[in-house]
């Protein structure tokens, strides 16, 4: 056993060497045993192909003329460093390493725990990253499915608060037509809540955004003060001096509409390229929801208005209704009365305007009942009931209602009698 060896164990990791040199193959085993590693040997392709059908390793110790296979796992190529060749093996697809031959007995397992190593920190970074997908991801569902702008706002901040481990979360909409006057904020329990005044003026919050919808940024801060030239946290978040902070622009179109600030009051923290493009993506989502939302309250109201008008207009119509046709059928019994009476009879030229009387009572009551159908035209229950009428004979009751007006005014009105009288 080499001098140089390490003898205390470290990881239980299984290792395959395949070297078709026997000597070297035996002294890099040795080695990652010695290491605290299982290792499994192979002394050709065929061999090493049948190691793999029956394990999997996490770490690959091959010599040159075997590293053109493709694995999942980690590589680490023994190479002769004045060779191209062998030195080219190395640029093969995956995560690998290559070592001098013969190699140095700490080197080499330096080298395959380090390959590991890499591998399972990007492991747990693709994880957690599918994590933070996944929970936010959840959240731009629930904000999907209201309707609501104030519980959208207030899923928003819980879900970033919890997703971040954040200790306050911050969120408000500008005075926009876009959307309504939202103010939400989640904070731990061992907080009390920001003041919801907390911006005295809205200009200067409003500007940031603007500058970073416009360049579709986020903002990152460290509780220091920013640089002159620098886009800088609003006042009202920088005096309460967060460890780490982040603040994000929510808008539409050219212009932000909102703002939504996550700070982490002790604990600093390097915000990813990755965690903040999702944190734009759901702030896009909470714009979109709340402008949406807006629109439909909106609607929902003009609607309500438009109900409360038909109302009106049907009890307008109903106390019409009443208040007409209580004094017409009053009107019509008393000339019922005067034409039928037969102990004092009117004369012929008075009976004929009785009769145009009596006709535009009944017009007057015809017309009424006309309205309150109208009225309710959109009721399957009461359609319009359309029927064909006499020309001739409608010209007729026209020209004798209107007769006794033309003649105070010395009109003359003059119907030439009709050969036909068709129906439309």
């Amino acid at each position: 056993m080499p001098a140089d060896t390490p003898h205390v164990a470290t990881v239980p990791y299984l290792a395959v060497v395949a070297d078709p040199d026997a000597g070297r193959r035996e002294f890099t085993a040795a080695a990652l045993e010695a290491a605290g590693f299982t290792v499994s040997t192979a002394g050709n392709a065929t061999s090493l192909s049948a190691v793999l059908d029956r394990r999997e390793p996490s770490v690959l110790v091959l010599d040159s003329s075997l590293s053109d296979i493709d694995a999942g796992t980690p590589v680490l190529v023994l190479v002769d460093l004045d060779s191209p060749a062998e030195v080219k093996a190395v640029e093969h697809a995956g995560v690998r390493d290559c070592i001098a031959k013969p190699p140095a007995a700490q080197e080499l397992v330096h080298r395959a725990t380090a390959l590991i190593n890499l591998v399972s920190r990007r492991n747990e970074a693709r994880q957690e990253a599918e994590t933070l997908r996944e929970r936010l991801r959840q959240v731009s569902a629930a904000v999907r499915g209201t309707n609501d702008p104030q519980e959208i706002a207030d899923i928003v901040v819980r879900g970033f608060g919890e997703t971040f481990g954040a200790d306050r979360v911050w969120l408000t909409t500008f005075d926009d037509e876009r959307v309504p006057p939202i103010t939400a904020q989640w904070h731990r329990s061992r907080l009390a809540p920001l003041p919801d005044g907390l911006f005295t003026d809205e200009e200067p919050v409003r500007r940031t955004a603007d500058v970073l919808w416009a360049r579709a940024e986020a903002l990152t801060a460290d509780g220091t003060p920013a640089p002159p030239g620098v886009v800088r946290l609003p006042a009202e978040f920088a005096a309460l001096r967060a460890a780490a902070s982040v603040v994000v622009p929510m808008g539409e179109g050219s212009s932000s509409l909102g703002v939504i600030w996550i700070a982490l009051l002790d604990s600093p923290r390097d915000w990813s390229r990755a965690e903040l493009g999702l944190i734009q993506h759901v702030a896009g989502n909470a714009a979109h929801g709340l402008i949406q939302s807006h629109l439909i309250t909106s609607q929902q109201q003009v609607v309500k208005q438009l109900q409360e008008l038909d109302k009106a207009k049907t009890d307008f119509l109903a106390t019409v209704n009443h208040e007409l046709r209580t004094p017409l059928t009053s009107i019509m019994a008393y000339l019922d009365m005067i034409q039928e009476n037969t102990s004092d009879p009117v004369s012929t030229e008075v009976h004929q305007m009785l009769d145009i009387v009596v006709r535009n009572t009944e017009r007057l009551r015809l017309l009424i009942e006309d309205m309150l159908s109208v009225s309710r035209n959109g009721d399957e229950q009461s359609p319009l009931n359309l029927t064909p009428v006499r020309l001739a004979r409608t010209l007729e009751i026209v020209t004798a209602a209107l007769r006794p007006l033309a003649k105070v005014q010395n009109v003359a009105i003059v119907v030439a009698p009709a050969s036909e009288d068709p129906e439309v």
